[in-house]
């Protein structure tokens, strides 16, 4: 019987780990970040060859490195979890343990979950502000009154719209998750 519950728990990982493994997701994030983060930049460059530096111009280009530079921090720290667990899952003592790749897999998709909130935030937060930097480009009559009074809307509204862009991909990640608990709980009765 335990023999017959570790090897369909055995069978589940490998699935899980089939359609988790890939780094697609990965990539297009990153590649949406920067075609984002550089579509504002040069929406900046473009205003400061017409109108020279402002002040709007600074903070926009700041808050577009800082939110990179977050990403990226977390990023690295969930990265180095994954390579911890993977070494873990490598030793020679856990050759054919399932708990240790249970914990790989279920690291992994911590980092895929973090990954697609990071993306989220940051879509929150950059996309109001291409918004702003394209209508100051466009119409040189954007105020700072103008923008005190629209940026908590704007930002609420984008904060909404992406979370519920990204909802469904998270809770995806989430219910596999919940299957690795469920597992490993089973392997442990």
């Amino acid at each position: 019987m335990e023999s017959e519950n570790h090897k369909t728990i055995e069978q589940e990982y490998e699935l899980l780990l089939s359609q988790y493994s890939n780094n697609k997701d990965a990539n297009s994030y990153t590649g949406a970040l920067m075609l984002l983060g550089g579509l504002v930049v040069i929406a900046v460059i473009l205003t400061y060859i017409r109108d020279g530096v402002s002040s709007r111009m600074v903070f926009m280009l700041g808050l577009v490195m800082v939110m990179f530079i977050y990403y990226r921090f977390r990023i690295n720290k969930e990265f180095s979890k994954v390579k911890a667990s993977e070494l873990l899952l490598n030793s020679a003592e856990t050759e054919n343990n399932l708990p240790p790749k249970l914990s790989y897999l279920n690291t992994g998709l911590d980092q895929k979950i973090t990954r697609v909130r990071m993306v989220r935030l940051f879509y929150a937060v950059i996309f109001p502000v291409f918004l702003y930097a394209a209508k100051d480009l466009v119409h040189k009559d954007l105020t700072t009154a103008f923008i005190l009074k629209t940026v908590p809307f704007v930002f609420l509204i984008s904060y909404v719209v992406w979370s519920k862009f990204y909802s469904s991909e998270i809770k995806k990640l989430e219910n596999a998750q919940t299957k690795i608990i469920r597992m490993n709980k089973s392997l442990n009765s």
